[in-house]
């Protein structure tokens, strides 16, 4: 399969990164497994970047399948994720492709301009935190995916699509923080204080109240957040749960 990749204005776009994420990737045991299923591999896998005229074919998928979407990153534009479709007619959806586009490697992929956001994560008293993540949240209500900030605090994210986002910032020990901001050319720096929250003990027990060693909990919390609220208890059953809002 291949393509094309180019921006709004018919420009090709080198060095973008095309990758593949196939269906099926979990059971169901109201059905039986398909015999050929790629759904195996969980990430997105890269399988080839644009040459320097926005072209790019690879061959990773089986002759004739069609169950999979491909993702395609740039740091200057939005990921963008479009999924194919053998015999379609009329493309209304710039998101759908057609498979037979695919198959003759005549696919146009169309990207749309990214933007950037900078900004600084700081505790409560206004000292900088090191390697504490921040997260676009799109329309998701839990992330773990995001960048570090670095030593002095400062985060800088790219390819993020304008309007509105909600963006999550959170270091372990602290509870996270969730702001909203509208992303585009001129947006201002953004600026996180986080508090280090309430902690909670907890202690994981058999029938008979021996503790369980290396059993996990998780939290969860009523808004969108990319904090890491999982924990494994030790050899007496107890852990504890830090940077509860």
């Amino acid at each position: 399969i291949g393509g094309h990749v180019q921006d709004a204005a018919g420009n090709p776009v080198s060095g973008a990164e095309i990758g593949l994420s196939f269906s099926d990737s979990g059971d169901a045991s109201s059905r039986e497994p398909a015999r050929e299923r790629l759904g195996f591999v969980s990430e997105a896998l890269t399988a080839v970047r644009t040459d320097s005229q926005g072209n790019w074919r690879c061959a990773v998928t089986p002759p004739g399948y069609s169950g999979f979407r491909i993702a395609v990153q740039h740091p200057k534009y939005v990921q963008g994720t479009f999924a194919p479709e053998v015999g379609l007619q009329a493309i209304q959806d710039p998101r759908r492709l057609r498979m037979e586009d695919l198959w003759a490697a005549k696919a146009v992929i169309v990207l749309e301009p990214g933007f950037g956001l900078r900004g600084f994560v700081l505790d409560d008293t206004g000292n900088p935190l090191v390697g504490a993540r921040v997260s676009w949240m799109g329309n998701s209500n839990y992330r773990q995916d995001g960048v570090k900030t670095a030593v002095d605090g400062s985060f800088r994210m790219t390819s993020l699509p304008q309007g509105a986002a909600q963006i999550s910032a959170w270091a372990k020990g602290f509870a996270p923080s969730l702001v909203t901001v509208q992303i585009g050319s001129s947006t201002r720096e953004v600026v996180f204080r986080l508090g280090r929250g309430a902690t909670f003990s907890l202690r994981i027990a058999d029938q008979d109240d021996a503790g369980i060693p290396g059993a996990w909990a998780v939290l969860d919390l009523p808004f969108p957040h990319n904090g890491d609220f999982r924990v494994t208890t030790d050899g007496a059953g107890r852990g504890r749960f830090e940077g509860i809002p």
